[in-house]
């Protein structure tokens, strides 16, 4: 009998067919006993059925994916969007190859009226989670409900104009508050629907959102100029979330096994305390060398280059690693193949090589 979802624990490197890339990767650093996020997979073939069923979810998706998420929550003593200690989460899509940047991941989903508040006193910052669900509304809106982002920055505009600063995160709770109350409207004005306050449709509508920006133009024309039209769905993978923006003592950052460059051996990269791994990326920051983790947070900097080099090692190659630190605890998002400049590729080829780390990729 075909199946639709997967545990990460129930995954593997050899499932990328059934799981994606990115579902399988994770599936098997969850394996290795690597600190990452749990979370389940959610195959391809359930994109595929959406499509083939006029764009609506299977029931046995929706059967197997509830049947999972309330294994993760029994695992984790949490409930999705719900009670005290809120089980808030992600989905990210990964199909069986990578496609960097044409489909948005969405944060943060369980977030509502009530589990903010739930969030706000488990992490003892109500700063923090306000901004978090201020955030997950603007990007859910434009992404699920389709919304255009000029309706909400005009909106983070007015109330910064307002307030004479410069950055959202600048605001006081009260005004975070008064922002979302905004941004509802924005929501009703322009889809004649209020913003979603039950967990579940939230999360079905962010599937519903990977699965059509899958069949968007702009997708569709990158599997076609890249040869990959044979590829005819995407995984999902679902984790909880890691708060990289928590306090002073979290962050993220992205980690090379080695220089990309030059393929000189060991960690090279960038992070930042305080902020989001989106944010880090996205060029409006400007991050600190990873070197300098050393000196600010030494215990995660050693953990980091032991687990990278398990990485290196069973992957075959050189690892890109993206990780986050929630108060202090390492935890990796995911590790992929690194792109390397020519020289660093014949450096490194030759290097694995001496290293008895067989230069192939998976």
């Amino acid at each position: 009998m075909q199946r639709y979802v997967y545990l990460f624990k129930e995954g593997s490197a050899l499932m990328r067919p059934q799981l994606g890339l990115k579902g399988s990767r994770l599936s098997e650093m969850y394996r290795m006993g690597l600190p990452i996020p749990p979370g389940l997979v959610i195959s391809p073939e359930a994109c595929i059925k959406y499509a083939e069923n006029n764009r609506t979810h299977i029931s046995q998706v929706q059967e197997e994916l509830r049947e999972k998420l309330e294994i993760l929550e029994k695992s984790l003593g949490q409930k999705f969007g719900q009670g005290p200690n809120p089980l808030i989460v992600s989905l990210r899509p990964g199909a069986e190859v990578q496609m960097p940047g044409i489909i948005k991941d969405i944060v943060n989903i369980g977030l509502n009226d009530n589990s903010v508040l739930g969030l706000a006193i488990k992490s003892e910052n109500q700063l923090f989670a306000w901004n978090a669900y201020r955030q997950f509304v603007e990007d859910f809106s434009i992404s699920a409900m389709n919304i255009h982002p000029n309706r909400f920055q005009a909106a983070n505009n007015k109330i910064l104009n307002a307030r004479s600063l410069k950055n959202l995160r600048e605001l006081a709770v009260d005004d975070i508050k008064q922002l979302i109350q905004d941004y509802f409207k924005i929501i009703n004005r322009y889809t004649g629907r209020k913003f979603p306050q039950n967990p579940d449709e939230q999360l079905w509508l962010t599937m519903d959102s990977i699965y059509n920006a899958w069949k968007s133009p702009r997708a569709v024309g990158y599997r076609r100029m890249n040869d990959l039209t044979h590829i005819k769905g995407t995984g999902v993978t679902l984790q909880k979330m890691v708060f990289s923006t928590l306090n002073n003592n979290s962050g993220a950052g992205i980690a090379f096994t080695r220089n990309p460059l030059t393929g000189e051996k060991g960690l090279f990269g960038d992070f930042m305390m305080n902020i989001s791994l989106d944010d880090l990326m996205s060029g409006r920051v400007t991050p600190k060398r990873l070197d300098m983790l050393k000196n600010n947070l030494p215990n995660i900097y050693e953990e980091l280059e032991t687990l990278s080099k398990r990485l290196e090692t069973r992957f075959q190659d050189v690892q890109n690693i993206h990780f986050a630190i929630e108060n202090g605890a390492l935890h990796l998002l995911y590790s992929k193949n690194a792109k390397l400049a020519a020289e660093a590729e014949v450096k490194t080829g030759v290097d694995l090589v001496n290293e008895t780390v067989s230069y192939t990729h998976l």
